[in-house]
């Protein structure tokens, strides 16, 4: 959904965002993964591993939806932002392991 901003004379634009090529975007990454070498890749995902672990043992969730299911109104502010802050983490963990695993897998 397009927003409204105020421009200088007062006047209302449409917000437009640029077009972004989300598979462009991928592929490109991919081709800068491919370029390191396979025992960096391999050190990334043990790091992803070993975080994710961590968070599992922590909020004691397999995931990020599980995790961001347990935000509750009740929580303090900082344990909500915090919560969702991990899950966002999370997911942009698997997004790069997706992504390692495609280099892997030619």
């Amino acid at each position: 959904m397009l927003e409204d901003i105020e421009a200088d004379d007062g006047e209302t634009e449409p917000l437009s965002l640029p077009d972004y090529d989300e598979e462009k975007l991928r592929e490109e990454k991919r081709k800068e993964l491919a370029d390191l070498p396979e025992e960096d890749l391999r050190a990334e995902l043990a790091r992803q591993d070993e975080e994710e672990r961590e968070w599992q043992d922590e909020y004691g969730v397999d995931g990020p939806d599980e995790l961001e299911a347990t935000i509750a109104e009740g929580m303090d502010a900082d344990e909500r932002q915090q919560r969702r802050r991990v899950a966002y983490y999370w997911r942009k963990n698997q997004h790069v392991r997706e992504m390692i695993e495609e280099v892997f897998d030619g």
